[in-house]
């Protein structure tokens, strides 16, 4: 038995190279719909010809052809059901494309809103001139004056920034830039942005960001306070290993990455069911 399951690894070992070795060769549109077969495959249990007409535009005849293609790539992968119309997988269908993960098949399904429901959120407004000067400065690297409307002022302020990156933090873009005023690298609120124009000459680079460019390991485990059954599923929900998960960060999204995992530092003011993971090395804190 051992023999047959050690054969069978090997076969698709080798298998895999060879499908490897293939799909180098292949052109991006074709690779394209070899991952769509293998995604109705995966996911959906079933492949129809409109599944690849209807989402490329293309005819039944190349349809067809993909499919022949893809068992030509991944032999005896799949059967044809003549009843149902549809090519099925076959046994322990093992994808060569694609790298099956929750997020791959939301991707998949972010064209429907029938399989795939997300929390609707408000998204804070962008003033479209602005922003298209903002990237624009970005891309060309150079700096652009600004007028800001900062929390901390009643008074919009004028500054000069060199932008380096777009963030978005699950609820609010901002861009990170360097401030020619204050001498150092910050995060400006898009949608605070109410004037953008005079590109001039840039500032510091992202190379000198260094709170971007320094990572930071957070120490991810379940609440202490909750029952061991408890904490068994957090750690299953979270994929911790020996109770733990180790999540990298920038020093300059730290801020953003606790508030995204409602981490509080002051863990024993809060119940456990309502926050029911926390950091294991709070000192990290003390970067943000």
């Amino acid at each position: 038995m051992r023999l047959v399951s050690r054969l069978h690894h090997i076969y698709i070992v080798i298998a895999k190279k060879v499908v490897n070795n293939r799909m180098m060769k292949l052109k991006w549109e074709v690779k394209r719909r070899l991952e769509e077969i293998e995604r109705c495959l995966f996911w959906a249990g079933r492949l129809r010809r409109s599944d690849l007409t209807d989402k490329f535009g293309i005819s039944v005849q190349q349809a067809s052809a993909d499919i022949k293609h893809y068992q030509s790539i991944v032999p005896e992968s799949i059967i044809f059901n003549r009843s149902l119309r549809q090519y099925e997988p076959i046994g322990e269908f093992i994808p060569s494309f694609i790298a099956p993960s929750i997020k791959d098949y939301v991707d998949w399904q972010s064209h429907t809103d029938r399989q795939i429901q997300h929390v609707p959120v408000p998204l804070r407004e962008v003033e479209i001139p602005s922003l298209r000067i903002i990237v624009n400065t970005l891309h060309k690297e150079k700096s652009v004056e600004i007028d800001y409307q900062s929390l901390t002022s009643s008074k919009i302020s004028t500054r000069r920034i060199t932008p380096h990156s777009v963030v978005f933090d699950g609820y609010r873009y901002h861009v990170r830039a360097f401030c020619h005023f204050r001498d150092d690298f910050r995060d400006f609120v898009l949608g605070r942005i109410c004037r953008a124009e005079n590109v001039g000459k840039p500032g510091k680079s992202k190379d000198e960001d260094m709170a971007w460019n320094m990572y930071l390991p957070l120490r991810l485990g379940p609440h202490p306070k909750l029952t061991p059954n408890q904490r068994k599923i957090i750690e299953k929900d979270f994929g911790m290993k020996d109770g733990e998960l180790l999540l990298k960060v920038r020093q300059a999204m730290l801020i953003y990455t606790l508030t995204q995992l409602r981490i509080d530092q002051f863990v024993d003011k809060r119940e456990p069911k309502d926050q029911q993971i926390i950091l294991l090395n709070p000192d990290i804190l003390n970067f943000s």
